[in-house]
């Protein structure tokens, strides 16, 4: 996801004024738009659709870290093993 500088940040009012083009270039770019009050920065804007994939990285992070500190602490599980634990935790 690469921001454009000129492109993605506006100001509040330009956000309000404009917000039915704002949202059809989130959709068609999938860009973030900064949104800035008096000169700095106060928010961020996205289309649901990198919303979702962005808390889908998330999720898949908290596995691996879980994953790596499980393997740091705890002897190694066999696959079987793994199967049951993430059917019994996640219902996969």
């Amino acid at each position: 996801m690469k921001i454009s500088l000129k492109e993605d940040i506006n100001s509040l009012s330009y956000f309000k004024t404009h917000f039915n083009q704002v949202i059809k270039k989130l959709e068609n770019n999938h860009r973030p738009l900064i949104i800035t009050q008096n000169g700095k920065t106060s928010g961020v804007f996205l289309d649901i659709g990198t919303w979702e994939t962005i808390l889908k990285k998330i999720q898949l992070l908290k596995l691996l870290n879980e994953g790596e500190m499980s393997l740091s602490n705890e002897a190694p599980k066999s696959v079987d093993q793994v199967e049951k634990f993430f059917n019994k935790k996640y219902g996969l």
